[in-house]
């Protein structure tokens, strides 16, 4: 296969091959800098919400919290901050939805003491209490710090006696 190009036609294939892959390029550009500025804003949102959190504002917290775009807000860190504003708010049937889902996107939090304890602890709070057990003893295992030793003893001391005890 023998293709006669003149240097005209080559010419004119080289520059369309150039402007297509220059207009990629743009185009990819463009796009990630979109992408950075909506992570930036999200990261903003993300870290006022902490600052609700931590000042005490819950609800304000957890309302931004739940603006995040969904793709940011599946972190496990942010579920785990919202159940913790839902368990300040006493709303405890949020606060175990929250970890539940805390606990699915980030499973690290299974060998966290302190999830593990308030995850037992929330549990507690609405009466599921063979679940609080499993998260309280499992809290005991990885715990080492005095005072929340105490606490978890404290709470399954509370706990009604189960068959396996």
């Amino acid at each position: 296969m023998n293709l006669n190009i003149n240097s005209t036609q080559r010419n004119k294939i080289f520059i369309v091959l150039i402007t297509v892959l220059t207009i990629g390029i743009l185009i990819s550009a463009i796009l990630g800098y979109n992408q950075d500025r909506k992570i930036e804003a999200n990261f903003k949102k993300y870290q006022y919400g902490v600052q609700l959190m931590n000042a005490g504002q819950n609800q304000k917290a957890i309302e931004v919290f739940n603006s995040l775009d969904p793709d940011f807000r599946d972190s496990g860190e942010i579920y785990y901050y919202t159940a913790f504003c839902y368990a300040n708010l006493k709303e405890y049937p949020q606060a175990v939805k929250y970890m539940k889902k805390a606990q699915d996107a980030r499973s690290p939090f299974l060998l966290d003491q302190y999830f593990l304890y308030e995850f037992g602890q929330y549990l507690y709070y609405i009466g599921e209490v063979d679940q609080s057990r499993l998260y309280l003893k499992q809290s005991l295992k990885f715990a080492n710090d005095p005072e929340l030793i105490d606490k978890i003893n404290q709470l399954i001391a509370k706990l009604p006696m189960s068959m396996e005890d």
